[in-house]
């Protein structure tokens, strides 16, 4: 579903921060739609474990990807991909 290899060289700025990693990898699902407007992201603990990075990690990327619109936040159903607004 997402496509994200995480670079942990981060010797001497070598590589992007985690989380600047993930938001990449998720808008480059989006822009691919491999993640649709509507489809649901694994939850913060199931990408964590499943990458083995931290919560705050994941936390931190979803936040700043809701921040910036693509996605949607809903309390008690996680994360969704935000639907554009209709013109």
């Amino acid at each position: 579903m997402i496509d994200f290899q995480p670079n942990r060289a981060r010797g001497r700025g070598l590589a992007p921060t985690l989380v600047e990693q993930l938001v990449a990898a998720i808008l480059r699902a989006i822009d691919e739609q491999t993640l649709r407007p509507g489809m649901s992201l694994p939850s913060v603990r199931e990408f964590a474990r499943q990458y083995a990075i931290s919560t705050f990690t994941v936390a931190s990327a979803y936040s700043r990807l809701v921040s910036l619109g693509w996605l949607a936040a809903r309390p008690g159903a996680g994360y969704r991909v935000a639907t554009p607004d209709a013109p």
